[in-house]
């Protein structure tokens, strides 16, 4: 009888011990929601279901912010944790309870976050100090501030830009962007617009150079605290055509080539007035022969001034060489006559006067010495007093002598060289 019912209380205590081991089942769900954020910016959350240290479950959060998942222990009851996970954030539900066949729910709301503001200055290298610009007449730089958010995958999901412009009498900025998810990953861009003559760098001072990248990059930063965050701009002169360069905002024509790293040329203008810019965007010197043996604006033309056109002028509206068409002398240079060479037209000629006269007032005068002082002799003090004369100092010269004369080389000009042939005619 004893042996029975010793067989009879083992039978009872494996079906206990069965009923306790058995394995049980349960749900546990939830959402991460965005405050004010529709749900197709939601990132894939992991979702870590633990026990002490052991993990029970993981699982994924689907486009959404959706998270379902089922687990699996022994037991009637087990203590669990819910680890939610992202890359820049992990919030952890501890000390729940759950029992078999439970549908628990847990959600977590991420809420937008304000990211400290960007300000600075922007200054100048000056004899190898980073200086502040004290210039005058300053010119207006626009800064921008832009922040991306992006998924789990790396994907853009959404953008924000901010910018600012400095006033033209202070070269300072302060930029106020928009709050963001700054548990979730977010880029941050800062750079300053290209001005005419120069180009723009973050200034680094932890190793005192000037990034040498055409914006600053970094994580969002997210804080209450109102301190501003300080970034200086250093700036650069532009860079002409055929200089080193990196990046396109170096370059006065915005063209870097990226294989030879120089500055190229986008039109003509990006080149010296006697250059052209060539097939391979390198700006190529011109070479002009007559007629057209003058260079204006990267053209070959006729002439750029009178000077090239002998006894006619020189039209600056076509650059061509024309005639001087008169009714008179009065309508001529000095050195000139009024001739009538066509039915039609009568045109400015040059007077072509013996060795010893000179044109002057239309006329050719008599030029038999060059005694300037009118001392009865010609020396180097005739020299001195042409000086004098072609200076201002002296107003005329001697009454006996026509003022044509004082073109002693008779190259149609009163210069020094004038005074310099007075020597050469005493030798």
């Amino acid at each position: 009888m004893n042996k029975f019912f010793l067989l009879g209380v083992l039978i009872v205590l494996s079906l206990l011990m069965q009923e306790i081991s058995a394995e049980c089942n349960a749900t546990v769900w939830g959402k991460i929601g965005f405050s004010g954020c529709n749900n197709s910016a939601a990132i894939n959350a992991t979702i870590q279901i633990m026990s002490g240290f052991k993990l029970l479950n993981s699982t994924q959060t689907d486009e959404n912010g959706i998270y379902n998942t089922s687990i699996s222990f022994n037991g009637t009851s087990k203590n669990i944790s819910i680890r939610m996970m992202k890359k820049n954030e992990i919030k952890t539900y501890y000390d729940l309870t759950i029992n078999c066949e439970d549908n628990i729910s847990k959600n977590h709301s991420i809420i937008k976050e304000p990211i400290q503001y960007f300000s600075g200055n922007i200054k100048m290298i000056d004899n190898g100090d980073f200086k502040d610009i004290n210039e005058t007449d300053k010119v207006e730089v626009e800064v921008h501030l832009k922040l991306i958010l992006e998924d789990s995958k790396n994907v853009n999901a959404s953008e924000s830009i901010n910018s600012t412009i400095t006033s033209k009498g202070s070269y300072t900025y302060r930029l106020s962007p928009n709050s963001f998810y700054c548990s979730w990953p977010t880029k941050l861009y800062l750079w300053a617009e290209p001005t005419e003559n120069y180009y723009y760098r973050i200034f680094d001072y932890e190793y005192f150079v000037a990034i040498n990248s055409s914006n600053y990059t970094s994580l969002a930063i997210c804080s209450y605290d109102h301190n501003p965050i300080t970034k200086d701009f250093i700036r650069f002169p532009r860079k002409s055509v055929n200089d080193n360069c990196s990046y396109i905002d170096e370059c006065k024509s915005n063209i870097c080539n990226q294989i030879s790293h120089t500055c190229q040329c986008t039109s003509n203008s990006d080149c010296a007035d006697s250059q052209i810019c060539n097939a391979t965007k390198q700006c190529q010197n011109l070479i002009c022969s007559p007629p057209n043996g003058s260079v204006y604006n990267h053209t070959c033309v006729n002439c750029t001034d009178n000077a090239t056109c002998g006894e006619q002028f020189c039209n600056l509206t076509v650059h061509a060489c024309q005639p001087i068409y008169c009714t008179g002398d009065d309508l001529c240079r000095s050195n000139q006559i009024c001739c009538n060479t066509t039915m039609i037209h009568h045109q400015c000629k040059n007077l072509h006067c013996f060795d010893n006269q000179r044109a002057f007032n239309h006329t050719c005068v008599n030029c038999s010495s060059f005694d300037f002082d009118n001392n009865n002799i010609t020396d180097i003090f005739d020299a001195v007093y042409l000086l004098e004369y072609i200076s201002g100092e002296k107003k005329d010269i001697s009454p006996d002598i026509s003022p044509g004369c004082a073109d002693v080389d008779n190259n149609g000009i009163v210069d020094l060289f004038d005074a310099a042939y007075i020597l050469y005619y005493l030798l």
